[in-house]
């Protein structure tokens, strides 16, 4: 009974996450975070996790773009769309990374926060305008996309409208997903977070990925564009950016959508390393702990490789 009630709290949740069509374009501004939303309907530790992401920022007012330079010359610009909840906060779950990204690599990273949405084309849309604005600073030098999970997806959306946004893409354990794998990505967020996220989930067990999508079901939404037109939209544009790398994790990792989306593309690349789908992610404030250094590490200069070379290795 208490999972029936909770689906249909679900429900309710899920139908919350659609904008009214006039505010599409505002989704990074929604005064009640659809974000937090979905974390309080989960449970009082999802909630915890994200709340402890949101004071562990340095800033109260959540801005349009994150900025994270090189101490020299800026020889290129990269925009980064994180995954699903953490995207909410690049500045905090990504900072680790993005600032040795921008020190190795010798260029600015433009990080672009989203909230959760039904509406994967207009996040998209409000990412690419975010990341415009604040790359505009640096006219002339080549652009590139880095992506994690459903911030993958952005950038491959976002690619698919501009063939010449970007000039390579690094995917990093990319996610064609639903409403369902963004409610497994918090759930392992609370999971790595251990004791900063609280106690042991009361509800242990219970597969909330499947639980959330019950409530997407029974709501009668999908969102857009659903995995499969994703798949048709990338086929179709055959190769997104001049150089295309995949960054795979070595532990099993059921939301990297790699082995579908890499076929489609054309001269697509992979590079393997140690760790799991939240390997780009280290936070150390605020009373949270999540990720490794040495993970970050690893992921860090996976992304300058895959700058730097056209290939890594081809993808079958």
């Amino acid at each position: 009974m208490i999972l029936l009630l909770r689906i249909s709290l679900l429900a309710c949740v899920v139908n919350s996450l659609r904008p009214p069509c006039s505010h599409r374009l505002a989704l990074t501004r929604v005064a009640s975070s659809s974000t937090d939303i979905v974390a309080k309907a989960m449970g009082p530790n999802a909630d915890r996790a994200i709340q402890l992401l949101r004071g562990a920022a340095d800033d109260r007012e959540p801005r349009e773009a994150y900025v994270f330079e090189p101490d020299g010359p800026v020889e290129g610009v990269a925009h980064f769309i994180g995954g699903a909840a953490l995207g909410t906060f690049p500045q905090v779950a990504y900072k680790a990374l993005l600032t040795r990204v921008a020190q190795r690599c010798g260029i600015a990273v433009v990080a672009t926060p989203f909230d959760l949405t039904l509406d994967h084309d207009a996040a998209a849309r409000t990412c690419r305008t975010a990341f415009r604005a604040e790359a505009a600073r640096w006219r002339g030098l080549p652009r590139y996309g880095i992506g994690h999970s459903l911030g993958a997806k952005l950038l491959l959306l976002i690619a698919c409208d501009d063939a010449d946004a970007y000039e390579k893409l690094v995917l990093l354990a990319p996610n064609n997903s639903g409403v369902a794998d963004s409610a497994r990505l918090l759930e392992r967020l609370v999971d790595a977070a251990g004791g900063g996220a609280g106690e042991k989930r009361p509800a242990e067990g219970i597969d909330w990925g499947g639980v959330l999508g019950a409530a997407f079901s029974m709501a009668g939404l999908e969102v857009t564009p659903p995995p499969a037109e994703t798949l048709e939209r990338v086929a179709r544009l055959r190769r997104p950016a001049r150089g295309v790398t995949f960054v795979r994790f070595e532990d099993d990792d059921d939301l990297d959508a790699a082995a579908t989306l890499g076929p489609v593309m054309a001269g697509a690349s992979i590079d393997w390393l140690d760790g799991g789908h939240l390997a780009p992610v280290f936070v150390e404030a605020g009373g949270l702990r999540l990720g490794e250094e040495k993970l970050v590490d690893g992921v860090a200069d996976a992304i300058a490789r895959a700058l730097d070379s056209s290939a890594v290795g081809l993808l079958e």
